[in-house]
């Protein structure tokens, strides 16, 4: 019930959202007749837009989130650890019907980080926890090299709470064949880097001895470039959609950061 309620906010509360109702209630407002409620709530209704729509708050939300896992290191670099804990949402459906192969988002460097470390040697077996696109997953990660033998599934988890949880036990009952059993198992996280920070602390309550191997970056390179060249990261006011679709990814994580903080 609390996962179906969270999602039903977040559709109420998120920027798009609030910017819309906002427009409604200044259209209503000025339909009664109320002309300075009108232009207060159209004003705020453009605000939120075009600050949620600009490169500036994607910086803003998202570098916070990234800059502790940056840079990332090369798989060859991470150590040892009883499992590779890969995090589903990066493929966008799975195979069957019309479609051979998953289509890949951009959350999908996931499913090749995991792979890169999984070949690199870093741990004998590759955990993917997630419920819509474990066989698409499961379909890259081999063509990407993990055999059948070394995959373990976890198709239960609609969230990253959920995530842990389940891998957890899993990893503890000893029938993954990591060898964690009776321990507190040590796992590499491979997740999007603006959500490592609300993954480890999860993975850390769950009895997980996580290390992040994040990928999957948002705000970081575009900053990271213009810093390096010593210019002005002109991309800050840049506007588009994209910006808000990003910039409402990364304050939905911030939001579920600090309800898990305080909540626990």
């Amino acid at each position: 019930m609390l996962y179906f309620a969270s999602k039903i906010v977040w559709a109420l509360i998120n920027p798009f959202a609030v910017a819309v109702l906002s427009l409604a209630l200044a259209v209503f407002a000025g339909w009664r007749g109320r002309r300075k409620a009108a232009v207060a709530l159209s004003t705020f209704s453009l605000s939120v837009l075009l600050f949620f729509s600009s490169g500036f708050a994607v910086w803003m939300l998202g570098l916070p989130l990234e800059s502790p896992y940056v840079p990332e290191k090369a798989a060859e670099d991470y150590c040892r650890a009883d499992a590779i804990v890969l995090l589903g949402g990066g493929m966008s459906f799975a195979e069957g019907g019309d479609f051979v192969y998953g289509d890949c988002n951009s959350a999908s460097d996931r499913v090749w980080h995991a792979a890169r470390l999984y070949r690199a040697g870093k741990a004998p077996v590759v955990v993917v926890s997630g419920t819509n696109d474990l066989a698409s997953t499961a379909l890259l990660l081999k063509q990407a090299g993990v055999p059948d033998a070394a995959l373990r599934f976890d198709g239960e988890s609609r969230n990253t709470a959920e995530n842990f949880a389940n891998v957890a036990a899993m990893l503890r009952g000893g029938k993954d064949g990591s060898g964690a059993a009776g321990a507190r198992p040590r796992v590499l996280v491979a997740t999007s880097a603006w959500h490592m920070r609300r993954a480890l602390l999860i993975a850390d309550r769950a009895g997980l001895d996580a290390i992040p191997a994040p990928c999957d970056y948002i705000a970081a390179p575009g900053f990271s470039a213009a810093k390096s060249r010593g210019e002005l990261p002109w991309g800050g006011f840049s506007v588009g959609v994209e910006n808000l679709n990003n910039s409402s990814i990364l304050l939905k994580e911030w939001i579920g950061w600090l309800q898990k903080k305080i909540c626990g």
